[in-house]
């Protein structure tokens, strides 16, 4: 791939992004990794002006580079403060220990190994919003090719900020860059406690920090359970099974279901909320019900309801939806170093074993997420709706071709292993099965955010550019998924609140993700719930809070009849509870 057309292609991945919906924090993150990958920059940060008008890290491409930047604002001198105060760009070609015009930056970024640095302000027109910092190893000027690259980064960054306040009628910028600023401390709350708990390096804990989390598809929903009694031994290879530093509980339906993995507490006591409870460091549900026991009314809402919206949000992807083709994401060359005559060693894989687990997980939920086919089908007949859920289907085949491919040209992953794995995972039948349209898309407006997450931080993950552009395509598609069943749901809630309240409590307090029907799984969560991939605080932080309070506004629905009601407060109960339980594994990861 030539320079130009690997600019271009990252020009358009970002505003690929730009859609209804997207993260500040995940979008930035990934444009620093692009000037790093595209310009030869050595490190690459991105600074927003919160409300009181200083600057506040938001995004950084590496650990040394967020430590450099947190240094210049606690300094008050450096090339981002420059830019932004100036609103111009900032070049100091060759940086000296304790000399120039920032005597205090200059000695730590040369202490780093960084002798240059360049800045960017983040600016419409007269307002400028924030920086962009780039810095080399190398003492250098920047071609001025380069500087033209930087300067359309820059705008895009600006306008992925700016955006937001376009695409929601009731936010401003301020309130925009609070929310980038708030989910930056919620990161690096995160990651101290990886580095704490977990032992591990400052710039694995930040990769893993940066999004975080581990659920599985409602147990409820799913018809799965006589399968896994019935399952052969696991025949994953070991280097993917990771042993929690603590006994992790059975999960094996008797009691309780395991709702997503907390960060390891080590001996922490056992804690319990209600309808859920954290032993050992995995909250784990107490409430086991069919969906049928309190679903009764769900039937009220039919597919037909909704055949409009439906119709609506069709166009609406097929018009977003870029094309794209699994091999060109894919670094065939690497396949030449690949001895396939000989046994798989882990010691020759390019990833380390939280990737490794990552990755595996990942792949083998895209191979088992077509299975689902039949449920949606199953909501309706012909139309919009079928149409639809064929589309859908196509889409995530394409997503585990992808992932298949890169995993066997670079031999990241023992292929006996995963293609044991995969037939245990699609012979079980693990899939959910929704006795009405309202649990469905409950249900699926969260798994698909959850998965999206849980791909994106899998692939900051793998420490590998192509591994990572590989998880993040994915991820987009996942996000307009998301999109499509939010909005749905949106839509449903306008034409039988009740019902929709209803089934948005049942989802809420059963919820889990896609993978139960994975061998393993539970040692499996526990490791990826460890290196940030998915997370108790990161279900609640990113996935309930968003969406259900934020989005569908639980708490403000109105018309509900008195079992809607009582649901709802149910509801809110429950993820208060949960809110609790996340902020004392905080506390005690501490």
């Amino acid at each position: 791939m030539t320079r130009e057309v690997d600019v271009v292609q990252s020009l358009v991945d970002l505003a690929d992004t730009l859609v209804a919906d997207y993260d500040v924090v995940d979008l930035l993150t990934g444009l620093t990794d692009r000037c790093v990958h595209v310009l030869n920059a050595s490190a690459a940060g991105v600074m927003l002006a919160a409300p009181s008008g200083d600057l506040r890290l938001v995004a950084s491409s590496s650990e040394a580079m967020r430590v450099l930047e947190l240094f210049e604002l606690q300094a008050r001198e450096g090339p981002c403060l420059d830019a932004y105060r100036t609103g111009e760009r900032v070049a100091h070609e060759h940086l000296h220990a304790g000399s120039g015009r920032w005597p205090h930056f200059a000695t730590v970024a040369t202490e780093a190994g960084f002798n240059s640095a360049f800045a960017l302000p983040l600016r419409l027109r007269e307002t400028t919003i924030g920086a962009l910092n780039l810095v080399n190893v190398r003492a250098m000027p920047m071609d001025e090719a380069d500087v033209i690259v930087a300067r359309a980064f820059a705008d895009l960054a600006t306008i992925c900020v700016l955006q937001q306040r376009a695409t929601s009628e009731t936010q401003r910028v301020n309130e925009q860059l609070s929310h980038a600023l708030h989910s930056r401390i919620v990161i690096e709350q995160a990651k101290g406690v990886v580095f704490e708990r977990a032992g591990i390096d400052m710039s694995e804990a930040f990769a893993a920090a940066e999004l975080r989390a581990q659920p599985q598809p409602p147990p409820h929903r799913r018809r799965a359970g006589r399968h896994r009694r019935h399952a052969r031994p696991s025949s994953v290879d070991s280097n993917l099974v990771v042993a929690a530093r603590t006994g992790h509980p059975s999960c094996d339906g008797r009691r309780g279901s395991l709702l997503v993995a907390a960060p390891d507490l080590g001996s922490a006591p056992d804690d319990s909320s209600g309808d859920f409870s954290v032993r050992g460091g995995v909250v784990m549900s107490s409430r086991l019900r069919l969906v049928g026991e309190d679903a009764r009314d769900g039937a009220r809402l039919r597919i037909g309801d909704l055949e409009e919206a439906i119709s609506r949000l069709l166009d609406r992807h097929l018009s977003t939806a870029r094309e794209w083709f699994p091999h060109e994401y894919v670094p065939w060359e690497r396949a030449r170093e690949v001895d396939r005559g000989a046994d798989w060693d882990a010691g020759n894989s390019p990833l380390n074993e939280p990737a490794r687990v990552a990755l595996y997980v990942n792949l083998l939920t895209e191979d088992n997420l077509p299975y689902y086919t039949g449920a949606l089908a199953s909501a309706g007949g012909d139309g919009p709706w079928a149409e639809w859920t064929r589309r859908w289907t196509a889409e995530e085949g394409r997503h585990a071709i992808v992932m298949r491919d890169y995993v066997m040209v670079t031999n990241a992953l023992d292929p006996v292993a995963l293609e044991r794995g995969r037939m245990q995972q699609v012979s079980t039948g693990a899939a959910p099965r929704f006795d009405n349209v309202a649990d469905l898309l409950a249900y699926t407006s969260m798994q698909e955010h959850a998965t999206r997450i849980s791909h994106r931080n899998t692939g900051a993950l793998l420490g590998d550019r192509v591994g990572a552009d590989v998880m993040n395509r994915v991820a987009a598609d996942e996000n307009l998924h998301f999109l499509f069943y939010r909005d749905l749901a949106s839509a449903a809630i306008e034409i039988d609140p009740s019902t929709m309240v209803a089934a948005i409590d049942r989802t809420v307090r059963h919820f889990e993700m896609p993978g139960t029907g994975i061998a393993d799984f539970p040692a499996l969560a526990r490791a990826m719930a460890a290196s940030h991939v998915y997370d108790f605080a990161i279900h609640y932080e990113q996935v309930i809070v968003p969406i259900v309070l934020k989005h569908w506004k639980l708490e403000h629905i109105e018309g509900l009849d008195a079992e809607a009601e009582q649901a709802r407060d149910r509801t809110l109960r429950y993820i208060a509870r949960l809110q609790r339980a996340a902020q004392r594994i905080g506390e005690r990861s501490t």
